[in-house]
């Protein structure tokens, strides 16, 4: 079990909708109030709202309560990127609140305790999206702090991720995510030692316990345009030949 950590933010909502998993989380004085989630599957938009919805009265909150929201800003799923942040910035601007994203990468690596973490997220085609994070060890058992990006976020085919970690990465490697399994074999092969570790999808309780320590630690009220999303590739669906006429 992890333990609180006390900030001057205290009332933060948080979710993500970008991956397999949907997730919310309300997050009071350090420690997360309310939590649920969710396969998802399709129907992004009709769903996450009623999600949100019952996660805020679980915790006995109004929006004008909040200090702030998060969001996961992906990489991941398109659609579920698109309407998680539409859905975020929709909250802030009615209820004037601050808004802060945080990555599917990072969140992940959020949730793992180990010190050299591979965080994985599958793109739907070959090329998976991939970070690597160093975690300074801690003398305090059970308390994460936020780990370091060795790398940028990136798309790589499985195949060329040896020589990244090589130069990246020292000592053991814990892979996460929904490709740890087949990227951990692979960099066997290479003879990198490579574990399978947990998570394996981002969660919203990463995203607010994150988010937490950033929005602490600003010098500023972070604004609505900040918030971009992150896609790493061209999206699939491209504009129809001649505007979607029909040929004569």
């Amino acid at each position: 079990m992890l333990k609180s950590i006390s900030s001057p933010v205290s009332r933060l909502l948080a979710f993500d909708c970008a991956t397999s998993v949907r997730s919310v989380a309300v997050w009071y004085e350090g420690k997360i109030l309310s939590h649920l989630q969710e396969q998802a599957s399709t129907g992004e938009a009709q769903r996450l709202i009623p999600l949100i919805e019952a996660a805020m009265a679980d915790a006995g909150m109004d929006y004008r309560d909040l200090d702030g929201v998060a969001v996961t800003l992906g990489p991941g799923s398109f659609t579920g990127i698109r309407v998680g942040l539409a859905t975020a910035r929709g909250i802030c601007l009615a209820a004037e609140k601050p808004l802060l994203g945080i990555t599917t990468l990072e969140a992940l690596a959020g949730d793992c305790p180990d010190p050299m973490i591979l965080a994985t997220v599958d793109s739907r085609r070959r090329e998976p999206f991939v970070q690597i994070f160093y975690r300074d060890p801690l003398s305090e058992p059970g308390l994460l702090t936020e780990p370091h990006p060795l790398t940028e976020p990136m798309a790589c085919e499985p195949e060329l991720l040896a020589p990244v970690v090589r130069a990246s990465a020292e000592g053991p490697l814990t892979v996460i995510g929904d490709r740890a399994t087949d990227i951990v074999e692979l960099l066997r092969t290479d003879k990198i030692d490579a574990s399978v570790g947990a998570p394996a999808v981002p969660d919203a309780a990463s995203v607010a316990r994150i988010a937490a320590s950033r929005f602490a630690a600003a010098q500023k009220i972070p604004s609505l345009a900040a918030a971009a999303p992150l896609y790493l590739r061209p999206a699939d669906a491209v504009p129809a030949r001649a505007g979607g006429k029909l040929r004569p």
